[in-house]
């Protein structure tokens, strides 16, 4: 008998290869299922919209179509929340990385004396211009 965490991860494992496998009828399945989640939705707020304020059919629709707008900006909002804190965990990492990575090459040019520090500009400028007349 396979445990809780064994099943999860057999599951993980039969989507992985469905995606990787089928990756467009993977994702048609997707689309329908939200499509028919989205029909649910507005069918069951229709309903108990028409029946809980007594409404004509035109004024209902035109209700629920308020209310599915509303609830879909607020999805929109919150995914532009989540994506901002996102970005500025990856910009602060980057900003962290490149610092490092500043020390290190600062590091690596101190020892080195000034001229030696020019023929090796020189030599990289003379190298890359050499390579662009070659290739155009």
């Amino acid at each position: 008998m396979l445990n809780s965490h064994r099943t999860h991860m057999v599951m993980a494992a039969a989507v992985f290869m469905l995606v990787a496998a089928m990756p467009v009828e993977t994702f048609h399945l997707l689309a329908w299922v939200v499509y028919h989640i989205y029909e649910l939705l507005e069918f069951i707020l229709d309903e108990a919209i028409h029946h809980l304020f007594e409404t004509s059919r035109h004024t209902t629709q035109v209700i629920v179509f308020y209310l599915m707008m509303g609830m879909f900006l607020y999805g929109l909002y919150r995914l532009a929340r989540l994506l901002a804190a996102i970005r500025l965990k990856v910009k602060a990492g980057i900003a962290g990385l490149w610092a490092v990575r500043g020390e290190k090459l600062s590091g690596a040019w101190k020892p080195w004396l000034s001229d030696k520090r020019v023929r090796m500009l020189c030599g990289f400028t003379f190298g890359w211009a050499c390579l662009a007349l070659l290739v155009f």
